[in-house]
């Protein structure tokens, strides 16, 4: 007799590492000439690893696990019947079930649970609408799951937040979060966006700085500073040509040869 044992509460998994869901018998009896299933129950193709009659047996396995799922050869005479899962991703987070069969019929199943955890971006912050007295601001983060909280808050750090955040998925399941905002141009402030996670304790904050009406559109200023510098530029070179024009024309042509003389001042 024996029995199989596993952990004490759920596997937490990094998407993208490797993982072991660990289970073993007691006493550390050998379990080479077992059979060892595990599987995910309640799913259409529930097979993730098989080891059956000295080898692995996958014919049936479910095929994202294929090349991912395997035990420790080298480990199943000491009573070892983890499971070692690679590459882990979103869609393998449940509830796996091993399942022991020895010689004289003897069986033991238990269950491990596998959390998935994934540590996003840090949040992106995209002007959407500039005007005179409001700015459209569009906060983004991308990587995480489970899915994070997002806010946007003022200096002050009151919650600006007042939609739902907008939820999508990437090509490896992973959350993209991101939210919007409208805020008055009332002087120049700091404004920010945060994500927290709080089951995986972390935080990430990206700030953003709003300037006044003045000082945001410090073009119009020069604009009109250059127009003004052209047109005194304008009015002073007239008035020095004109002077210019004067001071080298004669009081007075006398006759036609003083005329084609000074003919290329006119």
């Amino acid at each position: 007799m024996f029995q199989l044992l596993g952990p004490g509460g759920p596997v937490i998994a990094v998407v993208g590492e490797d993982v072991v869901l660990p289970t073993h018998l007691k006493p550390n009896i050998s379990a080479e000439d077992m059979r060892i299933e595990w599987f995910r129950p309640q799913h259409r193709d529930p097979l993730v690893h098989l080891y059956l009659l000295g080898e692995s047996r996958n014919e049936p396995q479910n095929p994202s696990y294929s090349g991912r799922a395997a035990l420790f050869p080298e480990e199943l005479r000491k009573g070892n019947t983890s499971l070692r899962l690679g590459r882990v991703q979103v869609s393998d987070e449940g509830q796996y079930s091993c399942y022991i069969q020895s010689k004289s019929d003897n069986n033991y199943r238990i269950m491990v649970s596998l959390e998935v955890r994934a540590v996003g971006t840090e949040p992106v912050i995209f002007r959407e609408a500039d005007e005179e007295v409001e700015v459209g601001l569009l906060c983004e983060s991308k990587g995480w799951y489970p899915q994070p909280d997002l806010i946007w808050q003022d200096s002050e750090g009151h919650n600006l937040t007042t939609e739902k955040p907008e939820i999508l998925r990437d090509s490896l399941g992973l959350i993209v979060i991101r939210t919007r905002v409208v805020i008055k141009r009332e002087g120049s402030s700091t404004f920010t966006c945060r994500v927290l996670q709080q089951k995986l304790h972390e935080e990430k904050v990206t700030e953003f700085y709003l300037l006044d009406a003045c000082q945001s559109r410090p073009w119009r200023a020069a604009f009109a500073v250059t127009m003004t510098a052209l047109t005194l530029l304008g009015i002073v070179q007239c008035v020095f040509i004109h002077r210019w024009k004067k001071s080298h024309h004669p009081p007075g042509i006398r006759n036609e040869t003083q005329r084609k003389k000074w003919k290329y001042i006119d």
